[in-house]
């Protein structure tokens, strides 16, 4: 019996939402057991995840030889945003408001791209990617409506989400003109690795007590991270970056299910679930609607 690749196309972008889900979680988890050492864990997950991609590579030194220095300062200004400010960002919105939320909402990130894209690389803007964005923003007012308060509210969380979804975009935007030299997950392995770099400045500038203990913890993290890129990369391979980012929405789906699996499990480790969280599923299934929109729009 032979195993039909083009039925289960679908299974890389799946498996990246699923390991991207239990990301979100493990990113929590340890926010919420160790405090507050969230450039700590930007600078070990993010080397620690580039260095397992960039083992996965064959021809590592071709590669490195054919990029001329104007693509490695594009590929550094990218890691700075997507791999270096957006995580930091990530991680504390995280902290304030919970991974559920955060996993919802930084998929705004899309309509920043499209905007991005619109104003630098002179992309046309089309009517259905107007009524989209429409859409997220709909979504966007349901995620942060206040059922008990029946008001819509915005703190410092959801701000610290939309720079990083900000962030993200930037880089991939910057990143762009690259993929159609170099081999994605070669690029997403840099970028880790220059991302956590660059954040390590600030640890020797403000140095923090390092524990081992938070590295160990962090490694596996970092893997599982690697592995959801790496998957997601094969998704954009196997079935197109349209159909793969619809696919890969539903990691914020796998964040809900696996929070509330483990706030059964371990009550006690703080996992933060949102108190408006029918507006949360609702706002999160408008913002799905509007990425299919938004996606399928760029293949006609």
């Amino acid at each position: 019996m032979t195993l039909n690749i083009k039925k289960y196309s679908f299974m890389p972008s799946l498996i990246s939402a699923i390991l991207i889900g239990i990301y979100h979680i493990g990113a929590e988890s340890f926010i919420r057991f160790f405090g507050d050492h969230l450039l700590i864990m930007a600078v070990v997950i993010n080397i620690s995840g580039g260095i397992f991609l960039f083992i996965l590579i064959p021809n590592k030194k071709e590669i490195i030889k054919k990029m001329p220095g104007k693509d490695l300062l594009s590929l550094f200004v990218a890691s700075f945003f997507a791999f270096g400010l957006a995580y930091l960002c990530l991680y504390k919105s995280i902290d304030l408001i919970g991974s559920i939320k955060v996993s919802f909402l930084i998929q705004i990130e899309a309509v920043f791209i499209i905007i991005l894209a619109i104003l630098f690389l002179k992309e046309r803007f089309k009517l259905i990617e107007f009524f989209g964005l429409l859409v997220v923003l709909l979504g966007i007012l349901l995620l942060n409506f206040a059922n008990s308060l029946l008001s819509f509210s915005i703190g410092v969380g959801e701000i610290y989400t939309l720079l990083a979804a900000l962030s993200f975009a930037i880089g991939i935007i910057i990143i762009s003109k690259l993929v159609k030299k170099y081999s994605l997950t070669y690029l997403t392995s840099i970028e880790m690795i220059f991302g956590g770099i660059i954040l390590s400045l600030f640890l020797i500038a403000d140095p923090i007590a390092i524990k081992p203990l938070f590295i160990l913890l962090l490694l596996p993290i970092g893997f599982i991270l690697a592995m959801g890129w790496l998957t997601y990369n094969l998704g954009v391979k196997y079935v197109g970056a349209a159909k793969n980012a619809i696919i890969f929405s539903s990691q914020s789906f796998f964040t809900l299910v696996f929070s509330y699996f483990i706030c059964n499990l371990i009550p006690s480790l703080g996992i933060t679930i949102p108190s408006n969280i029918p507006f949360v599923l609702l706002g999160g299934a408008i913002i799905f609607g509007a990425i299919v929109i938004l996606e399928l729009s760029k293949t006609k």
